[in-house]
């Protein structure tokens, strides 16, 4: 009877051991799973940040011309529908008429926008020559940023 106890209690603790081993198994997989699924997410989300276009983002030259470009693509797309749904001669001269036009459009708003972008670019040359003969040093020698 004796014997019996003892192996009982030695079962027990074997068994006891085992569970406890299969218990920290299991929370290691837990802790494991946790750090893999926080690195998926900010690997996923640094890739988000990176290579996705943000929402409402348009080019800044269509963005100061929208309202003269507005007229020109409403008038395409009205050309368009009126070409798909009756599809005639006359619908598609009208259509490529109405394409023209707003490309035209398109063309020199962009224009427009890559001038005011020189004027701005030719400005800024012309304050940094200005601080640099205020500071009497010569382009191309290195020298401390200076506010004029």
């Amino acid at each position: 009877m004796g014997l019996r106890n003892k192996s009982a209690c030695l079962n027990s603790n074997n068994s006891t051991a085992v569970l406890l081993q299969k218990r920290s198994k299991m929370q290691n997989a837990a802790m494991i799973l946790t750090l893999w699924t926080g690195l998926k997410n900010v690997i996923h989300q640094t890739i988000l940040d990176v290579f996705a276009l943000k929402q409402g983002q348009d080019p800044d030259w269509y963005r100061d011309s929208r309202h003269a470009l507005k007229l020109a693509l409403e008038q395409k797309r009205k050309a368009l529908l009126r070409l798909k749904s009756l599809p005639t001669r006359c619908a598609l001269e009208e259509h490529r008429g109405a394409k023209a036009h707003a490309q035209k459009i398109v063309c020199e708003c962009v224009r427009a926008y890559l001038d005011y972008l020189c004027t701005r670019i030719e400005t800024a040359r012309e304050t940094s020559k200005k601080c640099l003969k205020a500071s009497k040093l010569q382009p191309g020698y290195p020298f401390r940023l200076q506010v004029c």
